[in-house]
């Protein structure tokens, strides 16, 4: 078998996938507009639906945009797996700006050097991951910095 890994597929899984020639925001526009309401991401038991995922990606590029982020221009991302994460990934492209993933376990050195390579002049970075960003920033051409926080969509503490 040329592709061994199709047969740990569970049955309902497709063993093929057809990939549409759009532009890849399409397919979260896609999704918003033909199920709202199914779950787009599971964080530490919340649900954000596909519909809210939607609006909370729009409100961020129009954000990123008031800031002057233009098509072209690198933005980066210091975020670990969290739902800001998938927020601004496609708010980014939604802009036609590119997005420069980052590794939240970077020392100082290494996030300046992907920064600089990068020509990234805005983040988004983990509330935790600020001070490091500070440590470095008078050396980089870092115009925005914009923070999150895990706790922004962790659910409510079981009563």
């Amino acid at each position: 078998m040329d592709r061994p890994w199709l047969a740990s597929y569970d049955q309902p899984v497709s063993r093929t996938l057809d990939v549409p020639s759009v532009p890849i925001t399409h397919l979260l526009s896609s999704a918003v507009a033909e199920q709202p309401q199914g779950t787009a991401i599971h964080f530490f038991g919340r649900a954000i639906t596909y519909g809210e995922l939607g609006s909370l990606v729009d409100r961020f590029a129009n954000a990123l945009h008031r800031l002057g982020v233009q098509r072209g221009e690198r933005v980066a991302i210091a975020l670990p797996n969290v739902p800001q994460y998938v927020i601004a990934h496609w708010a980014i492209m939604r802009l036609g700006a590119l997005v420069v993933p980052t590794n939240p376990l970077y020392t100082e050195r290494e996030l300046g050097h992907q920064l600089h390579d990068s020509g990234a002049e805005t983040v988004v970075i983990l509330d935790l991951l600020l001070p490091r960003l500070e440590r470095i920033r008078q050396h980089l051409p870092i115009k925005h910095v914009i923070v999150a926080s895990i706790d922004d969509f962790l659910p409510p503490l079981p009563r």
